[in-house]
């Protein structure tokens, strides 16, 4: 992580972290702070996320909002399972 700006728990208590620097938001273990997976990258879409500076998953519907500052929010349907 480099400039990690904005962090948030989900139902299952992993940890979602804005990491601006990178151009990233990542999915960490509930417990160790192990890094499960890139939720959205840069590389990982068909447009540039710049700098994300907040996220938060919706519990109902799986979606993903992260605040840019690019002034947008973008919204991601993303789904993940507990890891055990």
């Amino acid at each position: 992580m480099y400039n990690p700006v904005h962090a948030s728990v989900d139902l299952a208590g992993c940890v979602i972290a804005a990491d601006s620097a990178n151009n990233r938001v990542c999915l960490f273990s509930p417990n160790q702070l192990v890094l499960l997976r890139e939720l959205v990258s840069e590389q990982g879409t068909d447009y540039k996320l710049r700098q994300p500076y907040r996220a938060l998953i919706e519990p109902t519907s799986g979606r993903l909002y992260v605040g840019s500052n690019d002034g947008h929010i973008h919204v991601f349907s993303i789904m993940h399972k507990r890891q055990h």
